[in-house]
C-alpha cells in the first residue's frame, strides 16, 4: 500500500518538473538554435 502512495508522489513530483522544466529546456534549445543558426 506505501509503494502506491510513493508512485503516486513520484509522479506528482515529475508532473510538476516537467511543467516548468520542459519549457526551460525548450528555451534554451531555442536560443542555442538562434545562436547557431540553421541550415
Amino acid at each position: 500500500m506505501r509503494i502506491i502512495l510513493v508512485l503516486i508522489l513520484l509522479l506528482a513530483v515529475l508532473a510538476v518538473l516537467a511543467t516548468w522544466v520542459y519549457p526551460w529546456i525548450d528555451g534554451i534549445l531555442n536560443n542555442q538554435e538562434a545562436t547557431v543558426g540553421g541550415p
